[in-house]
């Protein structure tokens, strides 16, 4: 169906008015003609009320307001590949008809199981005009992700009606391959792909703490014999761990060294950690 503007509209209502006034015209007295005539002559203030309409109507046309018929845009696709073709007969003329077509993916230029099939039969059949015929590859059966980002390179298989496979197959282009950048395949972003300082502690999972394996609590030293604090733990002021930390003997230290007064035997040095 073909789409006409306001401005077309309105012109073919006027001569269409016109043509029933000639009608008429023809068939009253010149003076039931002159007073219709009258009658139908505008004032000025029905002009300046049709003048005001028609720009409001344009204006609301032009800002998408309204629609007054004109064609919709067809809807995109963001996962089907584009394919053209063309078909002929075994005397090489073109042909102009409805043909089933199934449509095979594959990884290599011959032999091997298809990757992803999609079938333009019944309903879907394919028209084709003076030879040509354009389809959308997935619109039928969409093509797994998997299909393209799996491959480096694909075949198009064509099958027509009821022969076998065309050969050779199509080796399709880059346009498949685009459809990469609408996901980002697994193990595909690695330690060197990454900056310094890009992964926040925001983005990670809340569970995820960084905390370190090892906490340290502190030192302190202790005459065995006596019980002594011979060097308290700066943590705790005194010779004991923290709460929650644990005590790890360290080794022994030798009487007199560092100022250590261990009644002439070694001093036990402890750790504490977590």
């Amino acid at each position: 169906m073909q789409h006409k503007s306001l401005i077309t509209r309105i012109g073919e209502a006027i001569d269409s008015h016109r043509a029933t006034l000639q009608s008429t015209h023809r068939t009253l007295s010149p003076t039931a003609v002159s007073s219709r005539w009258h009658r139908l002559l505008p004032t000025p203030g029905s002009m300046i009320f049709t003048l005001l309409t028609i720009s409001a109507l344009l204006w609301a046309q032009n800002v998408g307001a309204i629609s007054l018929g004109g064609p919709m845009a067809a809807p995109t696709s963001t996962s089907g590949i584009p394919y053209q073709g063309r078909l002929a007969d075994a005397s090489g003329n073109p042909l102009t008809q409805t043909v089933n077509i199934i449509f095979r993916l594959y990884a290599a230029a011959a032999g091997g199981a298809p990757l992803w099939e999609e079938q333009w039969t019944g309903a879907n059949s394919v028209q084709a005009s003076d030879g040509l015929f354009n389809v959308m590859l997935g619109s039928v059966n969409p093509i797994p992700q998997s299909v393209i980002t799996g491959n480096n390179t694909l075949f198009l298989g064509i099958t027509v009606g009821t022969d076998s496979e065309m050969i050779p197959r199509v080796q399709l282009g880059s346009v498949p391959f685009a459809t990469q950048a609408l996901t980002v395949p697994d193990g595909s972003v690695i330690t060197a792909k990454l900056a310094n300082g890009a992964v926040t502690k925001a983005k990670l999972d809340p569970t995820i703490s960084f905390e370190p394996a090892f906490q340290f609590g502190g030192m302190y030293v202790v005459n065995p014999h006596t019980g002594a604090c011979q060097s308290n733990n700066p943590f705790t002021s005194g010779c004991s761990c923290p709460a929650d930390f644990s005590t790890q003997l360290v080794g022994e230290i030798s009487h007199g060294v560092d100022g250590f007064n261990c009644n002439g035997v070694e001093c036990y040095s402890y750790m504490c950690n977590k």
